[in-house]
């Protein structure tokens, strides 16, 4: 079977099919992005095309469209364009138009060149073809479709589908009704207007009678079908075709018979009038049939009007009066009772008024005909006014009118919706910010403008549209404190007319009401705020000082403020208090929080810190930025507030809490101990930095089977060290203990804010409070929230507020902004240091990325593996989602990097026979000439039973080593043994001695296997690149080619950039998690 041709659609398409001037707007709402979404459905079949469609409308309404696409089956050019919409239109209306633009937009327009050449061919062949007798086809009978009015139903009409053949003499024969049986199989026969117009009249009930009555909404689809067909006749196929004709004016007069009147409709020309669903013309002697303006009468007061009984003398005054009260388009039988006006031209009347309901502003369209006031709907031909003096009749000038409309919508302004409102106008707006700024430009540009143009413009009392712009000495700002422990009530706001407008719930308002947050904070950078208050006045307010605001009080974005227009925001958060002007002279006038103001401000200025000397007890001397550090530690302990010392690894984080820690003790403010928390491979680094360090600190490790009997002991020593896995066993014992200090090294391990460590920690009771980390983001800025939520309560919010508030901003839409407003918050308390700021003396660090190629053996595991599992993974994605699909993929990807290490790590049959292992042969030549060379090698990977295979290739080498996996029973034993020189090569397991261990005696680091997040790669490269190393250091990253380890490799980079941009400025912000387009990529065969 044939493909389908190509589709050929140009914008001339378009605007045959909805009109020049739907058309014309189409374009407008296609330009301004209006357009939602268009989606095509698959082409069954080679003669449509069907696409559904989102498209906003003028007031913010969304439109949903269905669009069919009839397809000529050999050149492929739209032959019909069918467009159902929900607007009120409802079909080939401007929002069919604008998706069908947005379509062409996205696919290329065709049919202006490509299309041309197509049919300049085919008209060709086919004159080439008409010349010659042979096999021509003959046309030797015809379908007609005539029209004849219904003896059944007044005013009616009826469709005979009629049959005529060709006679010897080329004349047309007698004509032959058809049955309807018979009408479906003629019609695929002919073209696929008469098709559509059989089904139509099919549904009209053609199955049951041969002459359908012309009726309803599906009739007048009909009846515009069969005119535009040319196949339409009236009374007889003889007669001429009748052909689609303008719209007539309805005139209504009375005709005076022997007792009375009756009402008589006629439109111009030589016409018989016809009820389908609405009224229609015939005009024979023209040979055309179209709609008639009834002038705003409905379908039944049309029949009624038809159907009008005789009219008796005595009725006729009740009748006239009655029309001219409730029906003025209806001229009365009694003509006396009227005066008729004749003004040379209206005036157009626009006046500014609230709308009834809901109370918005907006304006109302009339018209002055020498002095009575007329409202533009209904757009009668004329209008009945009841006077004093008796009833007149003024004849409008339609087109005048419909010119002023046409002038408003061309200004930008749209009608509101609902009955008879057709002469309120408002602004064409997306969204509440958009509406305002129209709302300006309007009052202070358009209306004058008009004015200048003759119209008449009128100001309702209530609705006079009065703008109040506060000055500088007018802004206020007011603190309360005491409401609730650690918490203030923020107010902010101005003085203006002798009262008090506050200022946030306006900006929470404006937040809520916006939808494109990103527009407004740019529209904010150049243009004031114009908001509408309540009572009626607007507010000018100006961007530039509205921006601080909203980026420091992001709450607004979220909480809505109490009903006094306050915010509570958590004392920690004082320092942000800065960024309002709440310590500038002449900015503002605060009342009230003297102490929150006063603490807010040394935490502006926390950078500025107060240098305090060392503990004389300290066996070190600090480098400068460790120093800083101590004033920093000192800083946070006089406010009372805790924070996150999170320098890069090896940059002496430990040396620096126990200097703090020594302090505390020699000023006699430690009167309680101490407690550190640690992973457990830490203990030992802690207690002997310890004694080494801070000699004079009394510390008790509260570790092993026999800890029980030290618990009566912690209240006698400085310091006591545990561990994570034991919080929830000790919990009994370190609850009732108050401490001074409890610090959390490596603190990403509360990361999972339900996990029992991680909510042990936040209820033990301790002065002060610190996290030691050199990475407090790995993965997302949920670990960040959730070490801030232990240190400072309230700074962040609740976990479901920060994830509105930051995470999904930052993560997945990329809000600089609202990154900037994070950093600029927890910057007062997170202290990091990378070591090429501070560390100058450190030696250098190179990095070597070292590839190698897959043999075909392994090459070949490493495919069947990856396909089987892609299998297996879209399976579980397409059945579950993406995000409870995360087990099935993780195991793939798994089964996929093993196979890049050695095939040996994969319990699999296939693996079993596979001898190749192309980065253990690439290890086992690179580790020779590294320790000819006096080098000291680190080896990490992240699957212990790899280390055992390299273990067991490096005793076959006789080559040195110590190996420390998760099942090492005597680390500290372990660890000497490469630091004595015992062996030069020190296999290590990712997670047991990527964090707290010190060897720098170590110049060389090779990472056997990438790990999906760089930060605990580079803490297992600081092991050996730290403070004290004196020696180059490289480090080796082992990497099989065109494998799941090359992506990797770009994943690692997106992760460090997100933490880059929330510990400085700079850097951007992007999505931690997989995405479909990353699963494609990881799945990706091998080499492309």
């Amino acid at each position: 079977m044939s493909s389908a041709p190509p589709v050929y659609l140009n914008k001339a398409d378009i605007r045959d099919a909805i009109g020049s001037s739907s058309f014309t707007r189409s374009l407008n709402y296609f330009q301004q992005g209006m357009v939602l979404r268009v989606a095509q459905k698959s082409r069954a079949r080679s003669d449509g095309v069907l696409l559904f469609s989102l498209v906003r409308g003028s007031m913010g309404r969304n439109y949903s469209q269905q669009i069919r696409l009839e397809v000529d089956s050999v050149n492929g050019q739209v032959v019909d364009i069918e467009g159902e919409c929900s607007c009120p239109v409802g079909y080939n209306c401007k929002h069919v138009g604008a998706a069908l633009l947005s379509w062409i937009a996205s696919h290329g327009e065709t049919g202006t060149n490509a299309f041309d050449e197509r049919r300049t061919r085919q008209w060709l062949e086919a004159l080439i073809s008409a010349g010659s007798t042979q096999g021509a086809p003959e046309d030797d009978r015809r379908i007609t479709l005539v029209l004849h009015p219904s003896h059944s139903h007044n005013h009616r009409l009826v469709t005979h589908v009629v049959e005529q053949k060709r006679l010897k003499s080329g004349a047309w024969g007698k004509p032959r009704d058809l049955q309807s049986r018979v009408w479906l199989q003629l019609a695929q026969t002919h073209d696929r207007s008469l098709a559509r117009i059989v089904q139509l009249l099919d549904a009209l009930g053609g199955r049951w009678s041969h002459f359908p009555l012309l009726d309803r909404d599906i009739g007048e689809l009909a009846l515009e079908e069969i005119l535009r067909s040319g196949l339409c006749h009236w009374s007889s196929p003889d007669a001429p075709p009748l052909s689609p004709g303008p719209a007539r004016i309805l005139r209504l007069d009375w005709q005076k018979r022997d007792s009375g009147v009756t009402p008589t409709l006629a439109v111009e020309g030589e016409s018989e009038l016809f009820l389908v669903q609405n009224l229609w013309y015939l005009d024979k002697q023209a040979a055309i049939c179209g709609p008639v303006d009834t002038n705003g009468l409905n379908e039944r007061q049309v029949r009624l009007l038809l159907e009008a009984p005789l009219i008796g003398e005595k009725q006729q005054v009740e009748v006239s009066e009655t029309l001219l009260r409730t029906l003025p388009q209806v001229p009365p039988p009694i003509t006396d009772k009227v005066d008729d006006i004749a003004v040379a031209e209206p005036l157009p009347v626009l006046r500014l008024t609230r709308a009834p309901g809901d109370q918005d502003l907006c304006l109302e369209l009339g018209f002055d005909y020498g002095g009575h006031r007329l409202p533009a709907r209904p757009a009668l031909h004329h209008a009945v006014l009841h006077l004093k003096k008796g009833y007149v009749r003024i004849h409008r000038d339609l087109r005048k009118e419909a010119a002023a409309a046409q002038r408003l919508d061309a200004l930008g302004l749209a009608t509101s919706p609902g009955p008879a409102s057709s002469s309120v106008w408002k602004p064409a707006a997306e969204n509440r910010l958009t509406l305002i700024m129209a709302w300006e430009r309007l009052v202070e540009q358009t209306l004058p403008e008009l004015e200048k143009e003759g119209w008449r413009i009128e100001k309702d009392e209530g609705a006079a549209f009065r703008i109040l712009s506060p000055t500088d000495e007018d802004w206020f700002g007011e603190i309360e404190e005491g409401t609730e422990p650690g918490w203030f009530d923020l107010s902010l706001g101005f003085e203006m007319e002798g009262r008090r407008i506050a200022l946030l719930p306006i900006l929470h308002q404006v937040l809520a009401a916006s939808d494109d947050l990103a527009r407004l904070r740019n529209h904010l950078q150049d243009h004031d705020l114009l908001t509408e208050m309540k009572d009626g006045p607007w507010l000018r307010l100006p961007g530039k000082r509205l921006l601080p605001i909203l980026n420091t009080l992001v709450e607004l974005y979220d909480q809505p403020t109490d009903s006094q227009g306050r915010l509570r925001i958590s004392q920690v958060r004082a320092g942000q208090l800065e960024r309002l002007g709440a310590n500038k002279t002449g900015a503002i006038q605060w009342y009230g929080g003297e102490r929150v103001r006063t603490l807010g401000k040394r935490l502006h200025a926390f950078q500025e810190l107060q240098p305090v000397a060392p503990p004389e007890g300290l066996q070190a001397q600090l480098r400068d930025y460790q120093q800083q550090g101590l004033n920093w530690l000192n800083f946070l302990r006089e406010l009372e507030v805790g924070g996150i010392l999170a320098d890069d690894m090896g940059l002496g984080k430990t040396v620096q809490a126990l200097a703090w820690l020594l302090l505390e003790k020699e000023s006699g403010r430690a009167d309680r101990p101490s407690l550190i928390v640690m992973p457990t491979s830490l203990l030992s680094n802690w207690q002997r930095e310890a004694e080494r360090f801070a000699p004079a600190l009394k510390v008790l490790r509260l570790h092993g089977l026999q800890r029980g009997d030290d618990f009566d002991r912690i209240a006698e020593h400085d310091l006591v060290l545990t561990t994570y896995p034991l919080l929830p066993r000790d919990a009994e014992a370190l609850l009732t203990q108050a401490w001074h200090a409890l610090v959390l090294d490596e603190a990403q391990n509360i990361k999972n804010p339900k996990a029992k460590a991680s909510q042990l920690v936040r209820t033990l009771n301790s002065r002060h409070r610190l996290c030691l980390t050199g990475t407090p983001m790995e993965n997302h800025l949920g670990e960040l929230w959730a070490q801030f939520d232990f240190l400072l309560p309230g700074l962040l919010g609740d976990s479901t507020q920060f994830q509105r508030l930051f995470r999904t901003p930052v993560e997945k839409h990329g809000d600089l902004d609202r990154r900037q407003s994070l950093q600029r918050r927890v910057a007062p308390f997170l202290l990091r240091r990378a070591k090429e700021q501070v560390a100058a003396e450190l030696p250098p660090k190179t990095e070597i990325l070292q590839t190698v190629s897959l043999g075909p053996k392994q090459a070949e595991l490493y495919e069947t593996i990856r396909l089987s599992m892609e299998k297996q993974v879209r399976k579980a994605i397409a059945s579950k989602g993406l995000a409870r699909s995360q087990i099935m993929v993780l195991d793939a990807l798994l089964k996929l990097r093993q196979s890049c290490c050695d095939p040996r790590l994969l319990k699999l049959n296939a693996a079993k026979t596979v001898r190749e292992s192309a980065k253990l042969e690439l290890l086992m030549n690179l580790l020779p000439e590294m320790l000819e060379e006096g080098r000291r090698v680190l080896l990490f990977s992240q699957f212990a039973t790899m280390l055992g295979i390299i273990a067991a290739q490096l005793d076959e080498a006789r080559i040195a080593y110590a190996k420390l996996t998760g099942q090492t029973r005597k680390r500290d034993e372990v660890i000497d043994r490469f630091r004595n020189g015992d062996a030069d090569v020190f296999l290590v397991s990712l997670k047991t001695g990527g964090v707290g261990l010190n060897l720098t005696e170590a110049d060389t680091v090779i990472h056997y296997d990438p790990w999906w997040n760089p930060a605990v790669e580079a803490q297992a490269t600081d092991r050996a690149h730290r403070i004290g190393q004196d020696k180059p250091v490289f480090v080796y990253k082992l990497i099989a080619e065109g494998t799941v380890e090359e992506k990797i490799l770009a994943l690692q980079e997106r992760k460090a950039e997100l933490a880059r941009g929330v510990y400085k400025e700079g850097g951007g912000a992007m999505a931690s998690t997989l995405s479909q387009a990353d699963l494609d990529e990881l799945f990706r065969p091998l080499g492309e």
